[in-house]
C-alpha cells in the first residue's frame, strides 16, 4: 500500500540448470540500460561486488539479479548453476621395454575410475601400447562431463638419449635462423633431425636433418627473422633407425621498432626462450655492418628506448649469450643468439644505386662472373658455404671478375663485399 509499480524488467539472458565445471568461464549476463543499477544474488543473499551487468558465478547455487532504476528494484528469475569438480588428475604408470634394434612394447597406463579417456595417440582406453618414442598424455573426464589432463609421459624408444638445443637465433651472413647444438660423444647416432613448429601451437614438423659427421649447426633457409619469432625442436636417429622423443625448445627473438618522442626509438622483442640468461645486449650502427654494444639490460625485460640516437639511418639488433657457450665443433664457439636487424626507415648512402653488383651463370658449374658498379671496383670479397664458414676471398680488380667454383662441393654459397651490406646467393651445380 502506497508504494509505486516498477516499470522496467530484469532478465538473465540463460535460464533452467546449467551445469559447469571448476575453473570453466561461466559467465551470466542480464539486460542492461544506463539507467541501470545491479545487484547479483546468490540463494537470496546479495554477492558481495557483484554490481555489473554480468557475473560469473565460482560456486553452486541459485542465481538471480535484481536491477534497480530510480531506486525501484525488481529482480529476475533464478538460473541454478551446479559447479562440478573436476577428476583427480590421472598419473600414467609403465610396464614393458622397447629395444631400438630388436622391437618391444612399452604399455602405459592411468587407473580405470574415469568415465572417458583420450590418448594423444588416439587411444580411447584406460591403458595403450606403444612402439615409438615420443611424450604421451591422456585426457580423461568424470561422470559430470568435467576434464583433467596427465603430465606428458616420454618414452624413448632409442638406446640414444635425446639430445639438446644450445641455441638458436639469426646467421649473420645467410639472414637465416640458424639451430645450434653439440653432437654427444657417443657411437650409435646416424644424424640429428630439426624440427619447427607449425602454424598450430606446440605442433611440430621435420625441416632438415644432419649426418652425424657433419657440423652440428643447421640452417632454415625457409625462415624469416624480420618476419616472427620461431621455435625449433631436435631429434638423433640412431644406427638401427629408431627416433629419440623431441628435445625442449628453443624460440629466437623477433625485435620491432617504432618511433617514440622526439628523436627517441622505441624497441620491442619477444623474449629468447630455452634456457636461463642474464641479460639482452643491445647493438646500435648507423649500418649493418657496424653496430656496436649500445647497452646491456636485464633478461627479464623485452623493451628499450633510444633517447639519443645518431641523426640519419640507425640499425638496431638484440643478442643473447648462453652462458656455458656452444661448441658444436668442440673448437668453435656459436654460443650467442642473434635478433633480426631493424631500421629507423631513414635511408642509408650505403643502400643507394652506387653499388650494384650482377652474377652469371647463376646456378653455375665451374665459374661465375661478378660485374660490379664504380662502387665496388678495388672492394674486397668472400664467399662463404652454408655453414658460414669462408672458403674462398678476393678483390674485384676492375668491373669484371672472374671467380672458380672447380674446387667446391655442389651446394649453397654466399658473397659478401667489404663494406657492403648485401649478400649474394651463389648455387654451385
Amino acid at each position: 500500500m502506497g508504494g509505486v509499480n516498477c516499470t522496467h524488467q530484469a532478465n538473465i539472458d540463460t535460464s533452467g540448470v546449467i551445469n559447469t565445471c571448476v575453473g570453466d568461464s561461466l559467465i551470466l549476463s542480464c539486460n542492461t540500460d544506463p539507467t541501470f543499477t545491479y545487484q547479483w544474488n546468490r540463494n537470496s543473499v546479495p554477492v558481495a561486488g557483484a554490481t555489473s551487468s554480468s557475473f560469473m558465478p565460482v560456486t553452486s547455487g541459485i542465481y538471480t539479479v535484481t536491477i534497480y532504476q530510480n531506486t525501484c528494484p525488481v529482480t529476475s528469475s533464478s538460473v541454478t548453476v551446479n559447479v562440478n569438480p573436476l577428476p583427480s588428475t590421472p598419473v600414467i604408470s609403465a610396464s614393458g621395454s622397447i629395444n631400438s634394434c630388436s622391437g618391444g612394447s612399452v604399455t602405459l597406463t592411468v587407473p580405470n575410475i574415469y568415465q572417458t579417456y583420450n590418448w594423444s595417440n588416439g587411444s580411447i582406453n584406460s591403458s595403450t601400447i606403444v612402439t615409438q618414442s615420443g611424450n604421451y598424455t591422456v585426457s580423461v573426464t568424470n561422470a559430470s562431463g568435467c576434464a583433467a589432463s596427465s603430465l606428458p609421459y616420454t618414452v624413448n624408444a632409442s638406446f640414444i638419449q635425446t639430445p639438446s638445443v644450445c641455441i638458436v637465433g639469426m646467421d649473420s651472413l645467410t639472414n637465416y635462423n640458424r639451430i645450434v647444438w653439440e653432437k654427444p660423444l657417443v657411437s650409435g647416432i646416424d644424424s640429428f633431425y630439426v624440427y619447427k613448429e607449425t602454424n598450430v601451437s606446440n605442433t611440430y614438423t621435420k625441416i632438415g636433418a644432419t649426418d652425424y659427421n657433419d657440423l652440428a649447426v643447421y640452417l632454415d633457409s625457409n625462415s624469416d627473422p624480420a618476419v616472427q619469432a620461431y621455435r625449433y625442436k631436435l631429434a638423433v636417429l640412431d644406427t638401427c633407425g629408431t627416433e629419440t622423443p623431441l628435445s625442449d625448445f628453443h624460440k629466437t627473438i623477433h625485435l620491432t621498432i617504432n618511433a617514440g618522442v622526439g628523436n627517441s626509438w622505441n624497441l620491442i622483442w619477444s623474449h629468447y626462450e630455452g634456457l636461463n640468461f642474464g641479460s639482452y645486449k643491445i647493438y646500435r650502427g648507423t649500418s649493418p655492418n657496424n653496430m656496436t654494444l649500445l647497452t646491456t639490460i636485464q633478461s627479464n625485460l623485452n623493451s628499450y628506448s633510444d633517447l639519443a640516437p645518431p641523426i640519419g639511418a640507425v640499425y638496431y639488433q638484440i643478442e643473447i649469450v648462453n652462458p656455458t657457450n656452444c661448441d658444436p665443433l668442440k673448437t668453435i664457439d656459436y654460443g650467442n643468439s642473434r635478433s633480426n636487424i631493424v631500421n629507423n626507415g631513414i635511408s642509408s648512402l650505403e643502400n643507394n644505386d652506387a653499388s650494384i653488383v650482377s652474377i652469371y651463370p647463376n646456378p653455375a658449374d665451374r665459374m661465375i662472373t661478378l660485374l660490379v658498379s664504380d662502387g665496388l671496383v678495388d672492394a674486397g670479397f668472400k664467399l662463404y658455404d652454408s655453414f658460414g664458414r669462408e672458403v674462398c676471398s678476393g678483390k674485384c680488380a676492375g668491373y669484371k671478375t672472374n671467380v672458380s667454383l672447380e674446387a667446391f662441393e655442389n651446394g649453397t654459397y654466399y658473397l659478401r663485399f667489404q663494406e657492403h651490406p648485401v649478400v649474394y646467393k651463389v648455387i654451385k651445380q
